[in-house]
C-alpha cells in the first residue's frame, strides 16, 4: 500500500517534468503529541516551471478536492484536480489577475482587471483606481459554474494586491467581508458583496505600521499583504477580530533571506475592531500582539482556523514553496521572533520534498509569490483538509486532525539507499528495461523521481 501511495504521488501528474530530486511524503516531524497529519494527494503539474511571467499562474486556492488558478496566460480560471488538468473557465469580461481566495461555503473569488499584464497605467493590470471594469468573480466549486461578475467600486479601494487570505462566512451573502491588504497609502480594504448592484463595496482603513519594520517592505504595506478575519462573532453578526500581515520581504532583501537575517518572522499582527479617536469612525485599529510563527518563511500566505476547541495558524515554513508548518494560536507583543522558546507552540512542520534543504528551484518559491491557503472540515471527524498554493510548487491537499493516533512520524517509511531501483512507465506499469528518449517513474526505497531516461 504504501508503494502504491508513493508512485501514485509521483504520477499526480504526467506533464510535468520535474528535476531528479525525489518528490515524495517526507521531511515530517511531530513536535506535538495528540495530533494526526498526512498528504491526501499532490498535482505536480506546475512544479518546476520558467518563471513567473512566462508562467502566468501566481495565484491559486483549494477547494472541494480541486485547485482554481488564475492563468494569466490564457486568460481564464483553470481547475486542476488530483490527477492533472480539469477545465479551464473563459472570462467574459477583462483579464485575469492575481488575487484568489475562498470563502466558507466553497465560493471561489477570483479577480480579473481591466487591462492585461502589464498594462498602461502605474499597475498596469492591476486593481487600481482610475481604471474601468475591474472585476472580481465568484465560482461555485461545487457545479465549476460563473456564478457572477462584480464591476468593483474602486473609491473603496486604492492600491494594488495580489494576495486575497482566506474568506469566513458566505460572501454571495452581502454580511461577510474579504479583506484586501495592498501599497499606496498602506491601506487595509474591507470589501463587501452588493447584490441589488451586483459590485463590491467597502471602506478604506489606515495601516498602521509596528517600529520594527522602518527601512523593510513593509512601509509602503506591499502587494502580497494579506488579512483573514477569525475568532467569534459579534452580536450583530460581524467578525471583531482580523489578522494582518503586511509581507515586509517583498522587494526587500534582493533575494536573500531577510527573514533569517532580522528575525521578525511572527510579523501577521492582530487587528481588533473599535472606536478611532482619531477619525471618530469605528474601525479595525492594530493591537500590540503578533502571532507566533515559528520558522516564518519569506513566502506570504497565512490561515487561521479552529479544531478541537484550539485555534492554530498554518503558514508557509522557511524558503521552501512546498513547505508547511501548523502551530498553535499565541501571541507575543514583538515581531521579533525566538526559535528556540517559539517552537513550543509548534504542532506540525512538513516538507513535500524529502530534502529539506535543498534550494532547487523545482522546489522553492521566490519569497515576492504569495502562498495561497484554504480550510473545509472533513465530515465525520475533528479534522479538516489543508490546501496549499504557491507559485512553483506543488498544489497539496493535507489532512490535520486532533486526536489519538499514531501522528506524522509514522506515515513516512524508512528510506533505503540499497533498495532495488524499480521504472515504471507514465501509465503506472513496471518495465524492465527502459529505453532512452522516455519519460519513467525512478523508484528506489522511498525515493521516487520522474526522470528522462
Amino acid at each position: 500500500m504504501k508503494k502504491l501511495f508513493l508512485l501514485g504521488l509521483a504520477l499526480a501528474s504526467t506533464a510535468s517534468m520535474v528535476s531528479a530530486q525525489d518528490y515524495v511524503s517526507g521531511g515530517q516531524k511531530v513536535y506535538k503529541e495528540g495530533y494526526n497529519f498526512s498528504v491526501e494527494w499532490a498535482n505536480l503539474d506546475l512544479v518546476g516551471k520558467p518563471g513567473w511571467v512566462a508562467l502566468g499562474k501566481r495565484t491559486g486556492v483549494g477547494v472541494n478536492d480541486k485547485f482554481y488558478v488564475n492563468n494569466m496566460d490564457d486568460n481564464t480560471f483553470s481547475i486542476y484536480g488530483p490527477k492533472g488538468f480539469i477545465s479551464n473557465i473563459a472570462i467574459p469580461q477583462g483579464f485575469a489577475w492575481a488575487g484568489t481566495s475562498v470563502d466558507q461555503s466553497g465560493n471561489v473569488i477570483m479577480r480579473a482587471s481591466s487591462e492585461k499584464w502589464p498594462g498602461t497605467g502605474a499597475y498596469g493590470g492591476c486593481y487600481y483606481p482610475g481604471k474601468t471594469g475591474n472585476l472580481f468573480y465568484f465560482i461555485n466549486s461545487e457545479t465549476d459554474q460563473l456564478v457572477t461578475s462584480t464591476p468593483a467600486e474602486l473609491d473603496a479601494y486604492d492600491g494594488r494586491t495580489d494576495a486575497l487570505g482566506f474568506t469566513m462566512g458566505d460572501i454571495l451573502s452581502g454580511e461577510t467581508p474579504i479583506f484586501l491588504v495592498g501599497d499606496n497609502k498602506m491601506r487595509l480594504a474591507e470589501m463587501y458583496y452588493d447584490a441589488a448592484e451586483n459590485s463590491m463595496i467597502g471602506v478604506n482603513y489606515k495601516i498602521t505600521i509596528n517600529s520594527a519594520f522602518a527601512g523593510t517592505g513593509a512601509g509602503a504595506v506591499k502587494v502580497l499583504g494579506t488579512a483573514q478575519a477569525y475568532g467569534e462573532l459579534s452580536a450583530d453578526g460581524l467578525y471583531t477580530q482580523i489578522a494582518v500581515s503586511p509581507n515586509y520581504v517583498h522587494d526587500a532583501n534582493n533575494g536573500g533571506d531577510v527573514i533569517t537575517n532580522n528575525g521578525l518572522r511572527n510579523y501577521i499582527q492582530r487587528y481588533a475592531y473599535g472606536f478611532n479617536p482619531d477619525s471618530q469612525l469605528d474601525e479595525f485599529l492594530p493591537t500590540d500582539e503578533f502571532f507566533v510563527t515559528p520558522q516564518h518563511g519569506g513566502l506570504a500566505g497565512f490561515l487561521i482556523f479552529e479544531l478541537g476547541g484550539k485555534q492554530f495558524i498554518a503558514y508557509p515554513v522557511a524558503q521552501a514553496s512546498d513547505a508547511l508548518a501548523i502551530a498553535e494560536l499565541t501571541t507575543v507583543d514583538t515581531p521579533v521572533s525566538d526559535d528556540t522558546l517559539d517552537a513550543s507552540s509548534l504542532v506540525v512542520r512538513h516538507f513535500a520534498s524529502i530534502n529539506e534543504t535543498t534550494k532547487d528551484v523545482a522546489y522553492l518559491g521566490s519569497v515576492t509569490a504569495p502562498m495561497t491557503l484554504s480550510y473545509e472540515p472533513v465530515e465525520g471527524e475533528d479534522a479538516v483538509y489543508i490546501y496549499t498554493y504557491c507559485q512553483f510548487g506543488a498544489m497539496m491537499k493535507y489532512k490535520f486532525g486532533v486526536g489519538s493516533g499514531a501522528g506524522i512520524d509514522n506515515v513516512a517509511v524508512d528510506n533505503n539507499a540499497d533498495a532495488p531501483v524499480e521504472y515504471y512507465n507514465i501509465d503506472g506499469v513496471r518495465v524492465a528495461y527502459p529505453t532512452a528518449g522516455n519519460i519513467y517513474i525512478r523508484k528506489q526505497g522511498t525515493s521516487v523521481a520522474k526522470v528522462v531516461y
